[in-house]
């Protein structure tokens, strides 16, 4: 196995690793960072399961893996714009342009994403053995199963999202806590990518207070990396300058400083172990300074988003051709009518249910999943009307709270020079699949948020009654229409003879 930990501080500290040898390395308390922790390791073959990708974006609450329960409170509501993504921000730097989380790439919607690609080798007939292989990874990790007509057919994979708060054990996954005694069971966002019986996992810690890592046995080979992004930064390419920390188990195990070794060999085996580096990272995800407004009206069984201003688009010198886009996640209470769309959206794709009349219960998949572009030159602000399903009839309540994500605003931009290095970035996570709206564009798109995650509680109505009285009162209505039309038939037909008689007299 392989582990690699890298913390990142935007702002300046004299001294920032507190401690290392060659088995250990201890960050100053005093350093505001955020931790990534990548995992790469060998894993049993799903036969029937060609990859399959797990994005968890806790929406500013915190899990807690092996037994530690996820905070499941919900984050504000809608009208208060700044709840999820503001509350995670870690510290800036002086001059106010990066964050810790900067080099990082998880801009998922809050909740759990799943998404499943069958082998080729797999048959129809075989379709019971690919979803009973998915939810022995899902029951492992999250204790969850997915029903096969709760997924939605995405661009290119299975698709599953809810916004649900859902517990994560990484200590279920076979060899991984095994194999490292480092394994980060509290995240802010996790990264799972199974392909080929190879699994890739990331984890990000936003504002880590786990400050130190202490080597893995023989079997693993860990990384730790301390890194500073210089303010000679620009959003095109960010710049961190730093160390890395090969560690090797056979080594002194004492929590020594660097500067202040007990022996020669101690202070020969430590500085070989740390390499003092500096790189460049083109990110493919920015975010503008300008941010986009966002609420949520009540509107009966239509509830009405308004974005506020859009930002004008980026003039970095690396991209050109930039459109902006919004994308959905809504789940099955609250859809899209694609014929109330205004003209300023136009629908890209829109995966999921078409049925517009179902009430909730009727809906097997888990909801939909929609692109949209926005007219050049808008500036806002812009209204979208959304519908909302009915719900289980509840003979206590008119009404459920249900949650929605909120729409997810960026340009996409084509990057016109070294492309490559987008790839190459040590902390890109571009797969095949998932990436939430990555996927839609190619390889060498730049994209530049100007909104916040967050969710919003919206009220949609029960359907009133049990189902006895709705069925009676249908029928009875139904009668009486059919009656009130056989007697005007009945009463049109009995005095048409002697209207006509009487119209000729007259004549």
């Amino acid at each position: 196995m392989r582990h690699r930990i890298s913390y990142v501080h935007a702002q300046k500290h004299e001294k920032p690793i507190r401690a290392v040898n060659a088995s250990y390395v201890e960050v100053d308390p005093g350093v505001s960072v955020a931790r990534e922790d990548k995992y790469t390791l060998d894993v049993d073959r799903l036969t029937h399961v060609s990859a399959l990708r797990i994005h968890i974006e806790n929406g500013g609450n915190r899990y807690q893996s092996e037994g530690g329960a996820a905070n499941s409170e919900n984050s504000e509501n809608s009208e208060n714009f700044e709840n999820s993504e503001n509350s995670k921000k870690s510290e800036k730097s002086a001059n106010g342009v990066f964050e810790n989380t900067s080099p990082f790439s998880y801009n998922y919607q809050a909740g759990v994403h799943v998404y499943a690609v069958p082998s080729t080798n797999t048959r129809i007939e075989d379709k019971d053995v690919f979803y009973a292989q998915v939810n022995s990874v899902l029951s492992q990790v999250l204790n969850i199963t997915v029903a096969p007509e709760q997924w939605v057919r995405s661009l290119n994979s299975f698709y599953f999202h809810t916004s649900e708060a859902l517990e994560a054990n990484l200590a279920a996954i076979p060899r991984l806590c095994e194999s490292s005694p480092s394994v980060q069971l509290q995240f802010d966002a996790l990264d799972y990518y199974y392909s080929d019986a190879k699994l890739s996992l990331t984890t990000l810690d936003r504002a880590s207070r786990d400050l130190s890592v202490k080597a893995a046995g023989s079997e693993a080979y860990t990384e730790v990396g301390i890194f500073h992004i210089m303010p000679q930064s620009s959003r095109d390419d960010l710049m961190l300058s730093g160390a890395r920390v090969i560690m090797n188990e056979e080594t002194d195990d004492r929590h020594g400083q660097l500067e202040e070794t007990t022996t020669e060999e101690d202070a020969s085996a430590a500085s070989r172990s740390v390499h003092k580096t500096m790189f460049h990272i083109k990110p493919r995800h920015r975010h503008l300074d300008s941010r986009s407004s966002f609420s949520v009206r009540a509107n009966g069984l239509h509830p009405v988003i308004t974005v506020g201003n859009i930002p004008p688009p980026p003039s970095d010198d690396d991209v050109a051709n930039c459109k902006a886009f919004t994308y959905l996640t809504l789940e099955k209470s609250v859809f899209l009518d694609p014929y109330q769309v205004p003209d300023v959206l136009e629908i890209v794709t829109n995966f999921g249910p078409t049925n517009l009349e179902l009430p909730e219960y009727s809906v097997p998949e888990w909801g939909n999943e929609i692109l949209m572009e926005v007219a050049e030159n808008t500036s806002g602000p812009v209204e979208l009307t959304l519908h909302s399903r009915y719900q289980l009839p509840d003979a206590a309540h008119t009404h459920t709270q249900v949650r929605m994500d909120h729409p997810v605003l960026f340009y996409a931009c084509d990057v016109t020079s070294d492309g490559f290095l987008l790839k190459n970035s040590p902390f890109d996570t571009k797969k095949p699949i998932g990436g939430s709206f990555e996927k839609f564009f190619t390889e060498d798109t730049v994209f530049y948020h100007f909104s916040d995650r967050g969710s919003s509680e919206v009220s949609v109505p029960n359907a009133s009654g049990d189902a006895n009285t709705v069925n009676l009162v249908t029928l009875v209505s139904l009668l009486v229409g059919v009656l009130m039309i056989l007697f005007k038939v009945y009463k049109r037909i009995v005095s048409g003879p002697t209207a006509v008689s009487s119209a000729k007299k007259s004549d």
